[in-house]
């Protein structure tokens, strides 16, 4: 499921977003000399992605959608119930860290 959703087209904007933040931020502030970022700033750059993706797939659930940008949604590919799991998983997980 996480291939399926994952496929690397369009996934990279948020992240870069998060991760060009962190760069500034580090810079200005003094933290590196070179904007260097730190394992928790790439951290927060994959749970901001995983949270956006697991708020898709909900959406996907809730108005019972079966294309999303063309595509069968992965509720249209495994179903309700697997979905509603990963989804859990997912929020579990960003909330959480990733370890």
């Amino acid at each position: 499921m996480s291939a399926y959703h994952f496929d690397g087209a369009g996934k990279y904007f948020r992240p870069m977003v998060v991760l060009l933040t962190a760069k500034a931020c580090n810079l200005h502030g003094k933290l590196s000399a070179f904007g260097e970022l730190l394992p928790s700033q790439h951290k927060v750059a994959l749970i901001a992605e995983m949270i956006h993706t697991a708020s898709l797939m909900h959406d996907d659930v809730i108005d019972s959608s079966d294309t999303r940008r063309g595509h069968a949604t992965v509720q249209r590919a495994w179903g309700q119930r697997k979905v509603s799991s990963a989804v859990n998983t997912k929020k579990k997980n960003g909330k959480n860290g990733i370890h």
